[in-house]
């Protein structure tokens, strides 16, 4: 399928669950984003009836715990990062 056609696609699955009453079927998951990049992320939710918002984090971010001994030190917590 090339991305016109997906395009299409998803437009016509978003306009029928709108049309249904179903936007709150609708979910947007990206990661954590901010500034004017989140905020259109945020508009169009709403725009298409109020989709449902889901933001994760990639990495871990934080010292090590028992469960996880190899978990990722986040960078903005180094001592280096501080500096």
């Amino acid at each position: 399928m090339g991305w016109e056609e997906a395009e299409t696609e998803l437009a016509g699955r978003i306009r029928a669950l709108v049309e249904a009453g179903n936007a709150d079927r609708i979910a947007v998951v990206t990661p954590l984003l901010s500034g004017t990049l989140d905020a259109l992320v945020d508009r169009w939710a709403a725009a298409v009836g109020g989709a449902r918002r889901l933001r994760y984090e990639a990495f871990a971010c934080g010292p090590p715990t028992a469960s996880c001994s190899t978990a990722p030190r986040c960078p903005l917590t180094t001592s280096a990062a501080r500096i």
